[in-house]
């Protein structure tokens, strides 16, 4: 975790190029589809939907090859719909109205007029960048086993083979990516249906099925959430692990502070639909500026008991965010 006075994440370029970053959100806004608040409103002409508050927005955002960034705030404000907005997956009923988004220096671009996205959106979203959700169940279909599903991804995202242009075989790429995030007998992980796996072991699938098409930015929404304590560290570890192998860009959403503090070089906290304050993770940490950021740092104090006393403006740095900055690059 870098703190004001450690130098950046991993090697300095040696060029004087600066690389592209893997995620550039400039002036995001979302809404409500035009048909869909006039439906609501019961209004016909021109839309109320521009007239009526962002849903979310204006958000801006960067991650940078080899750093997490956190996105918190409490639920309902905008963080899961932010990130589906990212990879042009918004729900029926929400449109992007307003920003830009690059994902490693290429253009997002919505819908098209059919609901339909368009071919190089596709290939995006397995080329590009990978999606670990919450609820890992809902991204499997059960009748299938995890090596038809390794064997679907691949067929999908590298049709003509692997970048350096020989066709890669599934249950090789499969076998190492499950190895890589610590199964042992990654055969028989392949023979496996969802339903046969806990929640953890998906959520350690649904990362392999990155890993194995090589993508530099992971949107990994609150992936720990519905884990026990013992798979939740797990799974942070393996994230702390591929970003820091694989040089791997991760945009990461939480509710839990300790993961933020732990996790994250950057932090950008969220409320009703706005990224209020985002920077450095000790720097908001040490000397929140938002009163809302406070806030919930308040909270988070009180419930591990590092909570100052009255009067006394130090804040004591949480264990979690110690302990990584003492060990991380």
């Amino acid at each position: 975790m870098n703190d004001g006075t450690s130098s950046p994440t991993g090697p300095m370029p040696t060029s004087t190029t600066a690389p592209v970053p893997a995620l550039i959100v400039h002036g995001l806004e979302l809404r409500r589809s035009a048909h869909r608040a006039e439906t609501k409103t019961g209004a016909t002409g021109n839309t109320p939907a521009q007239a009526a508050p962002p849903l979310v927005g204006p958000v801006d955002l960067t991650v940078e090859r080899g750093q997490v960034v956190c996105l918190v705030g409490p639920s309902g404000c905008g963080k899961s719909l932010t990130c589906m907005s990212l990879l042009g997956m918004l729900p029926d009923g929400v449109t992007r109205t307003a920003g830009t988004i690059r994902v490693n220096g290429q253009a997002v671009d919505g819908q098209d007029a059919n609901g339909a996205p368009p071919e190089r959106l596709r290939l995006l979203r397995g080329r590009g960048a990978a999606y670990v959700l919450q609820n890992p169940a809902s991204c499997f279909d059960p009748v299938f086993t995890i090596g038809a599903h390794f064997q679907e991804t691949l067929a999908a995202h590298q049709p003509d083979g692997s970048r350096s242009g020989a066709r890669p075989d599934w249950r090789t790429a499969a076998r190492a990516a499950l190895c890589e995030v610590g199964f042992d007998d990654a055969q028989a992980i392949l023979r496996h249906y969802p339903f046969q796996m806990s929640g953890g072991m998906l959520q350690r699938v649904m990362i392999a099925l990155a890993l194995v098409l090589d993508v530099p930015l992971l949107i990994a929404d609150e992936p720990t959430t519905d884990l026990d304590l013992p798979s939740q560290a797990r799974v942070l570890d393996l994230l702390e692990q591929v970003r820091r192998t694989r040089n791997m860009a991760i945009l990461l959403v939480t509710h839990d502070l300790s993961v933020a503090a732990r996790m994250a070089h950057r932090m950008a906290v969220m409320r009703h639909g706005r990224v209020v304050e985002q920077g450095d993770v000790r720097e908001l940490f040490a000397a929140p500026r938002h009163p809302y950021t406070r806030a919930l740092l308040a909270a988070h104090h009180r419930l591990y008991g590092l909570c100052p006393p009255q009067g006394d403006d130090t804040v004591q740095q949480h264990p979690a965010s110690s302990s990584a900055a003492a060990g991380r690059p």
